[in-house]
């Protein structure tokens, strides 16, 4: 008997359970995935991350850190700064904190020059949600409309290519 877990598939709704209709290809409205993480700690763990941790082995003695290193695909920075966390977050910040002046690509120095250096990087679809998020984790407050002239821009200068009106998505352009 194997250990898979059934793969979970959005349905249209929003799985916060506020009846909203998610975006295709989402599970929640935006920002709901939070309200339901805030929801779920509040019922199971006394909205307790101490709880938390503790209600699944782990606590000072059995380290959360460790487990995510060995079992759920985390990696130590490679700059040897001591950082933890998932490829992602370490791309973010081997920015934000390694590489500062030393941009291969665009002026990483700017929030756009930043955001068409994760595009190039990270490849893929790219919503305003995910150029937002992109854009706090390197430190900066960006607003939707920018991230969406950034798109526009970049689209016009042959990186993005325009796949979806509402809610925008833009896919980027192999070379």
């Amino acid at each position: 008997m194997t250990d898979e877990k059934p793969r979970l598939i959005p349905n249209g709704k929003c799985w916060c359970g506020c009846g909203k209709d998610a975006n295709i290809g989402k599970f929640f409205a935006q920002g709901h995935d939070k309200v339901a993480e805030a929801a779920l700690m509040a019922v199971q763990y006394e909205a307790s991350v101490p709880r938390l941790l503790a209600e699944h082995g782990y606590g000072p003695d059995n380290s959360v850190r460790d487990a995510a290193l060995t079992e759920g695909g985390w990696r130590y920075c490679d700059y040897g700064c001591g950082y933890a966390a998932a490829p992602s977050s370490i791309r973010n910040h081997v920015r934000k904190y390694h590489e500062q002046g030393n941009v291969t690509m665009g002026d990483d120095s700017t929030q756009r020059g930043s955001l068409e250096h994760s595009i190039r990087t990270l490849g893929g679809l790219w919503d305003t949600t995910r150029g937002v998020t992109v854009l706090r984790d390197a430190g900066y407050a960006p607003d939707e409309k920018y991230v969406r002239e950034t798109y526009r821009r970049l689209a016009e200068a042959g990186l993005l290519v325009k796949v979806q009106d509402r809610p925008v998505q833009y896919r980027v352009i192999e070379p």
